[in-house]
């Protein structure tokens, strides 16, 4: 196989646009014979067109919901918040829509993800839930005086940070510290949050963290709720967030845009120390059956199947 990397492209990333276009543009002209094309949803409209002239069936990995319903749930938001910018370029959805319907296949990662696609896509999609590195995420937990709940994310609108931040205040616990990791520039809104940008090991901050919370509106898959899965950190996040975790079991699952159920859920963990311990334990047992081993053998086994499918067509 052959990978072309988006981050090689020398132009300025302010406008991704430009940006995106001149990558695929690029990739499409290193296209060989090959039986199979594998690109990200946004990035490979040009490239599927060199590809099927060559006779090969075409994947768009689509990592978040349909992008129709990603930005009716973004433009919800942008609107409670008064942000007038458009949550997703109109040039940017024209292109991924051609891309669907382009496409032989469509992969997703996750249920809520699939759910979200109309019913003439669905003989193009393929699930293939999103793995976690059982290795590098390893609990080895490091002692800490306060309870700890920790966020992580850039775009706070999109993941649901201002609903948190708000639950957070209206609870003010006492012996308790929010962690926000995050790339954003901010300043601290009050004494019991901590804001942390880059780490050099993120490993470090989930080892002394008790509850990682996640309100994401949309995701296709977050992988930093596998992380703190993985590092027997019990998730409050929501079914949006593309979680394969159990709720009421490894994680609990909330509906979106809810400071209640944020701080009821907070609640339970504060008041109940002894859970959290119990809900990391199956956390991690889950993580084990989601390894990025057992996403490659899916994804070279439904590669195997598409191929059979494209000789017996």
């Amino acid at each position: 196989g052959q990978l072309f990397d988006l981050d090689n492209i020398p132009v300025d990333n302010s406008n991704p646009v430009v940006k995106d276009n001149l990558f695929d543009s690029l990739a499409s002209l290193m296209i060989g014979k090959a039986d199979i094309l594998h690109s990200w949803n946004g990035h490979c409209l040009f490239q599927m067109h060199r590809a099927h002239d060559l006779g090969m069936k075409c994947i768009v990995e689509r990592a978040s919901t349909h992008i129709e319903y990603q930005y009716k749930l973004l433009k919800e938001e942008h609107e409670k918040f008064g942000i007038k910018h458009e949550p997703i370029n109109p040039l940017v959805m024209k292109k991924s829509l051609l891309e669907y319907d382009k496409a032989d296949y469509i992969f997703v990662p996750s249920k809520f993800a699939y759910d979200t696609f109309p019913k003439k896509l669905r003989d193009k999609l393929r699930l293939i839930p999103f793995g976690v590195d059982i290795e590098k995420f390893k609990p080895k937990k490091l002692p800490h005086d306060e309870f700890t709940c920790l966020f992580i994310g850039d775009n706070l609108i999109r993941k649901g940070y201002y609903y948190l931040e708000r639950a957070w205040s209206e609870l003010n616990l006492k012996n308790a510290k929010l962690i926000i990791k995050t790339n954003v520039k901010m300043r601290t809104p009050s004494p019991n949050i901590e804001i942390v940008g880059f780490v050099k090991d993120v490993t470090e901050l989930y080892n002394k963290t008790d509850v990682f919370v996640f309100p994401s509106v949309e995701e296709g898959s977050a992988l930093v709720c596998s992380e703190a899965a993985s590092m027997e950190v019990p998730v409050i996040t929501t079914y949006n967030s593309g979680t394969w975790l159990t709720d009421k079991r490894s994680c609990f699952l909330i509906p979106i845009a809810n400071v209640e159920a944020i701080k009821d859920k907070i609640l339970y963990f504060y008041n109940n120390p002894e859970e959290i311990k119990k809900f990391g334990k199956r956390a991690r047992k889950e993580a084990k059956q989601h390894t990025w081993h057992i996403y490659s053998k899916e994804l070279i086994k439904t590669y195997e199947s598409i191929g059979t499918e494209g000789k017996n067509g």
